[in-house]
């Protein structure tokens, strides 16, 4: 999308009603995208344990795509939790490989969300936005079933389609409405605001539904780094 002050890419999922819940909320405001985490939330480790991450409110993710949590409840400015540890876009905005599948994020469930609009304090204007309703399909249930977001980029401007056949973090997951559930490929520079780094390269997002444990948390799938590369350009 081209630049404006404040935009957000906002998922949408039906209650057990069908009235629309906000569920994911990717916002693009003042440097660079950050995804709202909710109360609670976990990071899910190479080994399959889990870090409680609900110190933090955002999940940031800056050009260089040192994939980070920020926004401390503890009140401590400083205080950040990085996902990815080196740049994985270089000093020229290009990045260090073909295709990295950079992070998974894991709604909690849909019934746990608000309606989409904003409250009577906030005085926030969105200037641009794309706002996607994911209908229920056959194995939905707004109890349990959540959302999940998938971040991909590339060098290369790839068709859709490619985001398909990508393997998901868990067996669980689902695309209920094929390619329906992409978006892109867009620049990534279309969601940096203040930063004196220009990147050169896409995104895609690739987004569903699964169930798991039934809780109020969301879940984070960073490490370890998906890298592909047999991908055939648009």
């Amino acid at each position: 999308m081209p630049r404006k002050p404040n935009g957000t890419i906002m998922l949408l999922a039906p209650d057990h009603v069908g009235i629309a819940r906000k569920v994911i909320d990717l916002k693009v405001m003042q440097r660079f995208p950050i995804l709202d985490l909710g109360r609670q939330s976990w990071m899910t480790n190479v080994d399959g344990t889990l870090t409680d991450t609900s110190r933090y409110e955002h999940l940031s993710i800056p050009p260089d795509l040192r994939v980070h949590l920020t926004g401390a409840r503890t009140g401590d400015r400083k205080d950040r939790l990085f996902l990815i540890e080196q740049p994985q876009a270089l000093q020229d905005g290009s990045l260090s490989g073909p295709l990295l599948h950079l992070l998974t994020f894991v709604s909690a469930p849909v019934t746990t969300y608000p309606e989409p609009r904003n409250s009577s304090q906030s005085n926030r204007t969105w200037h641009q936005a794309a706002i996607i309703m994911l209908p229920a399909d056959r194995e939905y249930s707004a109890k349990r079933t959540r959302m999940f977001l998938d971040l991909f980029v590339h060098q290369q401007p790839y068709a859709p389609s490619f985001a398909l056949h990508m393997p998901m973090a868990q067996a669980e997951m689902r695309l209920p409405f094929g390619e329906r559930c992409i978006l892109g490929p867009h620049w990534f520079q279309d969601l940096v605001r203040g930063s004196d780094m220009t990147t050169r390269y896409f995104f895609t997002l690739r987004f569903g539904y699964c169930e798991m444990a039934v809780d109020e948390a969301c879940y984070i799938h960073c490490p370890p780094l998906a890298r592909y590369t047999k991908v055939e350009p648009a």
